[in-house]
């Protein structure tokens, strides 16, 4: 497949059409858009197609990595968990992408976190008490 558009979304946008053109059968698809600042400091998105519409988290910066082992594990696990859950694509996108940016806080590849922990994140960004 070439795509002659340069925007990153639009270029996104026609390769997810192309691929359902292809398999028709296919009803999500998604992926990460990853920025490495640093070896400790990366910038993270998810991208969600569903239903010939794509879906991009806010861009989450990501300080101070732990460890990046099981981010993308962490990132399919809250798209599996929004799509399993009947959540609008606009949910599944941050959770997915929240879900991630927590995991790289964690050292190990399993993703410890509750799903109240990823909502606060969604909801209310990094370093703010929840009471």
């Amino acid at each position: 497949m070439s795509c002659e558009y340069e925007d990153k979304y639009e270029k996104l946008k026609y390769y997810y059409d192309e691929i359902i053109s292809l398999y028709p059968n296919v009803k999500h698809i998604f992926s990460s858009i990853r920025e490495n600042v640093s070896v400790s400091v990366n910038k993270l998105q998810c991208n969600y197609y569903s239903d010939n519409k794509l879906y991009s988290s806010k861009i989450y910066t990501i300080d101070d990595i732990v460890d990046r082992v099981g981010g993308g594990d962490a990132l399919t696990a809250g798209v599996i968990y929004g799509i399993l859950n009947n959540k609008k694509s606009e949910y599944i996108t941050e959770f997915a992408a929240s879900a991630s940016v927590l995991k790289h806080s964690i050292k190990g590849d399993a993703n410890l976190v509750s799903i109240e922990e990823v909502e606060t994140l969604m909801n209310h960004g990094v370093g703010k008490i929840a009471r």
